[in-house]
């Protein structure tokens, strides 16, 4: 349904009914959807189904009070108690309310579950039965985290985009993590794929209305598998994020392409090009994010103190929240200090620009 067929026919159920405006960050500009909430409701009980206790931490407020109004939906309002969880909950009292709480279940995205995990003590991480995780990819790191934290809780996992719903079917046993099958009913391609098959994810789609989308670009990119599996799907594709592309989301934070140029266009007297390898770092129970430049200059070598320049700068100029700067993060102990290499030989262009690079292992 388009935002002018929404407006132009009266609601019949207002509470059915979520208008969602994305970001544009799949360079697709932004885009307004409209979704009903009535439909789709058998993906969503694979989600919310005879959970009592649950707490939802998809890190934003607009998200959480979505995935809030489908569980009242879909769950049973009178068994089901919810406990919604954002960035401005995390302090030291959320400890306890977390043990109070007892929650059987989490619904989230992996980055915000191990901003949690501090919170959540082991005794109450054991009785946790479910995780339910989609929107990013559960990296090593974050996967030898989950495994710790929650040694009693199975996966259910879910490919999805919001302006366009369900992507995947829920979780497949058979597969390793960050792999899915498509659901039924969706057509995926990989646009301008890699060396390594690797590329765009491109969905195809039916929503609801009888609305189509062709080939809708989701800003991630993926690799497609067509391998026989014991449960009977004969496709799978391996989710990449935004690997190499145009941003990456690290430990709830955006590091944008566009922001590292804007910085790096400042100091255009100290080096030519750049490259960022961003990765998570596991410190006890807490994940941590870190930056790596490494650094091309012409001629003069490059010293201690160059290097210390270049870190100092994009330090305290890099955005990576639409408040706060890499040193603001540094200081909250969110990110490691940034590291900078120095090298006189060129980058290599390899298939596409690329500038930002998430170190998976």
């Amino acid at each position: 349904m388009t935002l002018a067929d929404f407006f132009a026919s009266p609601l019949q159920n207002a509470y059915d009914w979520v208008v969602r405006t994305t970001s544009g960050t799949s360079e697709q500009g932004p885009i307004v959807s409209v979704m009903n909430l009535s439909s789709g409701s058998e993906e969503r009980q694979g989600w919310y189904f005879d959970a009592e206790r649950t707490i939802i931490c998809m890190g934003a407020f607009n998200s959480r009070v979505l995935s809030a109004l489908s569980l009242d939906k879909y769950g049973n309002p009178y068994t089901c108690a919810i406990l919604a969880v954002d960035y401005r909950d995390l302090a030291p009292e959320l400890t306890g309310i977390i043990s109070d709480f007892a929650p059987e279940r989490i619904i989230g995205f992996p980055s915000f579950l191990a901003r949690l995990i501090p919170y959540i003590s082991p005794e109450v991480g054991s009785g946790v039965q479910k995780l339910c995780l989609g929107g990013e990819m559960i990296t090593p790191v974050l996967a030898k985290l989950f495994a710790s934290s929650f040694p009693n809780a199975s996966y259910c996992l879910l490919y999805a985009a919001g302006e366009i719903g369900s992507i995947s079917e829920t979780t497949c046993t058979y597969l390793p993590l960050n792999y899915y099958h498509p659901l039924r009913g969706v057509t995926i391609e990989i646009l301008d794929p890699d060396e390594t098959g690797a590329g765009d994810l491109l969905v195809s789609k039916v929503l609801h209305g009888g609305i189509s989308i062709e080939k809708y670009r989701i800003g991630d990119m993926a690799r497609i598998h067509k391998n026989s599996c014991p449960c009977g799907y004969n496709l799978a594709f391996e989710s990449l994020g935004r690997k190499g592309h145009d941003y990456i989301k690290l430990v709830g934070a955006l590091l944008l392409r566009a922001e590292f140029d804007r910085v790096a266009i400042g100091m255009k007297t100290l080096f030519e090009d750049y490259r960022v390898e961003a990765s998570q770092v596991l410190d006890q129970r807490t994940v941590k994010g870190k930056i790596h430049i490494q650094v091309f200059r012409i001629g003069l070598p490059g010293t201690e103190a160059f290097t210390t320049e270049i870190a100092d700068r994009f330090s305290r100029e890099l955005f990576l929240t639409p408040s706060q700067t890499l040193s603001d993060l540094v200081a909250a102990d969110v990110f490691l200090p940034l590291s900078v290499e120095f090298t006189n030989v060129p980058f290599e262009q390899k298939h596409k620009d690329v500038k930002l690079f998430l170190k998976i292992a």
